[in-house]
């Protein structure tokens, strides 16, 4: 039940507890964001987000990117992001960069999309890193770096990722193709 599960979030909510508050304020903006309520969402993230919370305002934050960048919001989720990034938190930092680093793609800031991506990579997660690397190796390919995108394409190969590893293999042996033909 949709409308219990909102009122125990509350409860815990303004219960002001430090590590329950921000734990509920988190889940209550994942329940209002899947009911369509990205006002109220945005609201509950921001007040899980302030708190100084290890984990749950890291997490508040790259929810609160996620959403921002749905609504059509990149400035604002950029700087979730940010936040997110530089909580350091092994489980959530990564995902952040990475979403980081397809943002600013998608908004045409490369060089901050090459920066965000080697922050993925950098931390080794098992899903976000493979990602970045092979989408920073289209990066490169397309700025004509074919020696680092097959770098960046061989390391997401070499993750054994269930979903990047394929598609770097095919990418790495058409990037090596054009070296050794002297393609640009």
């Amino acid at each position: 039940d949709v409308e219990a599960a909102r009122n125990a979030y509350d409860v815990a909510v303004k219960s002001g507890h430090r590590d329950i508050a921000p734990d509920a304020a988190v889940g209550l903006g994942l329940l209002l964001e899947r009911e369509g309520d990205a006002e109220g969402a945005r609201v509950a993230y921001v007040q899980a987000l302030a708190s100084p919370h290890p984990k749950h305002a890291p997490a508040a934050a790259l929810a609160l990117g996620v959403l921002l960048a749905k609504e059509g919001d990149p400035r604002g989720a950029i700087e979730a992001y940010h936040k997110a990034v530089a909580s350091r938190h092994p489980d959530i930092a990564p995902k952040a960069a990475f979403n980081l680093g397809s943002l600013k793609e998608e908004q045409g800031d490369v060089e901050g999309a090459c920066i965000a991506y080697e922050e993925a990579i950098a931390s080794g997660d098992a899903d976000a890193a493979p990602k970045a690397a092979f989408y920073l190796g289209v990066l490169l390919e397309r700025r004509g770096d074919l020696q680092g995108a097959a770098l960046r394409y061989e390391q997401a190969f070499n993750s054994g990722h269930p979903r990047m590893a394929g598609k770097a293999k095919a990418r790495l042996v058409k990037v090596v193709g054009q070296r050794l033909a002297g393609e640009p």
